[in-house]
């Protein structure tokens, strides 16, 4: 059974959210930083499926590297810390080691 993959699971709360499921005190500033979060996941996630070259649970060719949980990172921003899961990744076939940072969180610390 596939695992969901934090930008789904952040797209669920975010629907939730306008939906009214959540107790919030201020839902425009939720909605807007949940967005914030959403969209920040999505870009991590595509940086490693162009790095990777595949697609989640997509098989072809020598691996460069392999998908390997996640890492919690935190994106400073004016409205606050975002709090996004960074891909880990493992050596490939090859036994290389491979990118340990994203240039999406690395140059987004501070937004």
């Amino acid at each position: 059974m596939a695992s969901i993959v934090p930008s789904e699971r952040l797209r669920r709360e975010l629907h939730d959210l306008v939906a009214g499921v959540g107790d919030e005190d201020d839902p425009i500033e939720a909605i807007g930083r949940l967005g914030a979060r959403l969209i920040l996941q999505q870009a991590l996630e595509e940086e490693l499926s162009e790095f990777l070259g595949r697609e989640r649970y997509e098989r072809h060719g020598e691996p460069v590297s392999h998908r390997n949980g996640y890492e919690r990172v935190t994106v400073k921003t004016t409205a606050g810390p975002l709090k996004l899961e960074g891909s880990a990744t493992a050596p490939g076939a090859g036994g290389d080691s491979t990118r340990t940072t994203s240039s999406i969180s690395s140059s987004t610390r501070c937004i």
